[in-house]
């Protein structure tokens, strides 16, 4: 499957101006599309008061299937459409406290799984990234890992670095996906996709862009009958 990670800048509260640019990012042929965290929104350190409904529907009537960030009774999502229709919300569990999320948003009490296109997806928000226990003890299950950030330029091998960790650990397809630009912060982009191998399927950089991968599910079984670490783990 082909799936699209469009990493894009974001305009902070202007969903309607982030729209036009995410349907355009669309227009790009792919099974998926995978968008950065509050990509209609934006974030910047503060508390944002922003109607994004109708946003939502227009995404809705593309009939397209992805994933993008938003706003929703004061949690920091991940949404799930396929084909025309809302089929997962995540919200964050892991808030920022160092760039004060914590202050404006609600955390997520547990993990969700999003079952699209014949597949099931473990999503996760950012700094989520950084809480490995959580991610494997949720992973077993699913075919791809996907993540959606604002991660800062400063720390963006931390980024490189923990995406590939995570695919190889979980031994799961990663895809991340940042965003670029800047509002309190300068992000870095380097959206990656990583392979149960931890192969990076493509070259990271730090412009707007869609960046298209492969991603054949197949290697999933693979790596179970090759190599499947799970089976020797010992909890002492």
């Amino acid at each position: 499957m082909r799936v699209a990670l469009c990493q894009m800048n974001i305009a902070y509260g202007e969903p309607h101006k982030n729209l036009e640019k995410m349907l355009r990012m669309m227009e790009v042929p792919a099974d998926l599309y995978v968008f950065p965290e509050l990509s209609l929104t934006g974030y910047a350190g503060e508390k944002l008061d922003v109607n994004t409904e109708d946003a939502r529907r227009e995404l809705l009537a593309t009939g397209k299937t992805l994933i993008y960030g938003d706003i929703r009774d004061s949690h920091n999502v991940a949404v799930a459409v396929e084909t025309g229709k809302e089929v997962g919300v995540y919200r964050k569990v892991h808030l920022f406290s160092h760039g004060g999320e914590n202050e404006f948003f609600k955390s997520g009490e547990r993990y969700e799984r999003f079952q699209m296109e014949d597949m099931s997806i473990l999503p996760l928000i950012c700094y989520d990234l950084r809480f490995p226990v959580g991610i494997y003890e949720n992973s077993a299950d699913v075919h791809m890992i996907v993540v959606i950030a604002n991660w800062p330029m400063e720390r963006i091998e931390h980024w490189l670095t923990l995406l590939r960790a995570r695919s190889i650990e979980n031994q799961r397809f990663v895809i991340g996906v940042n965003r670029v630009g800047r509002t309190r912060w300068i992000y870095g982009g380097c959206s990656c996709a990583y392979d149960p191998w931890g192969r990076a399927l493509n070259t990271p950089h730090h412009h707007e862009d869609v960046i298209l991968v492969e991603v054949n599910l197949e290697a999933i079984e693979e790596i179970k009958t090759q190599f499947d670490t799970r089976r020797d783990e010992r909890f002492i």
